[in-house]
């Protein structure tokens, strides 16, 4: 994989990673190999974590025919302030927190498919503040949703010619429409 990513941008190769973490160390293990062969300088690899994957075929297309059509994209702050304004509304004590699990929960949501379901007063609190949320970003997207909408013109947009999924244990449905 390091020789293949050391032919540059020209293989039109990107390495999509599960995480951040992960595509820093893959990025840091491939400018340890070209040091070793006794490179002082060299391409940037294109090693990139799933969510930015996809924030950048979003961009492409931002940027082409379609652009007019997508909707806002919204910023991790812009989530968590709609979430807390969302839960303020309830009688808690921390609201931060809760909203940022329900950004953590909406994600996962939409990662696996699923959608909430009722049972316990948590999830039911939950259920009510996700389909709030929805509500409120009718016209926009978030990371959550990005996936999903990106798929939908995947075929539209200039996509690298070998994608290599690295190091994914476990692969949601959603991630799978990029890395099949």
């Amino acid at each position: 994989l390091l020789a293949r990513l050391a032919q540059g941008h020209a293989a039109r190769l990107t390495v999509v990673t599960p995480n951040r973490r992960l595509a820093q160390t893959l990025t840091a293990q491939f400018d340890s190999f070209q040091t070793k062969k006794g490179l002082s300088v060299w391409e940037a690899p294109d090693i990139l974590p799933f969510g930015s994957f996809v924030e950048r075929l979003w961009e492409e297309a931002l940027y082409s025919r379609l652009g007019e059509s997508l909707p806002l994209l919204l910023t991790a702050a812009q989530e968590q302030a709609l979430w807390e304004s969302l839960v303020s509304e309830s009688d808690l004590l921390s609201v931060a927190q809760t909203a940022a699990q329900c950004r953590d929960a909406w994600r996962l949501l939409h990662a696996w498919r699923i959608a909430p379901a009722g049972g316990s007063e948590d999830a039911q609190a939950f259920r009510r503040w996700a389909v709030a949320y929805e509500a409120r970003t009718r016209d926009m997207t978030d990371a959550a949703r990005l996936p999903d909408l990106v798929s939908g013109f995947l075929e539209k947009v200039e996509t690298p010619g070998t994608v290599v999924a690295y190091a994914f244990d476990i692969v949601p449905p959603q991630t799978k429409d990029f890395l099949a």
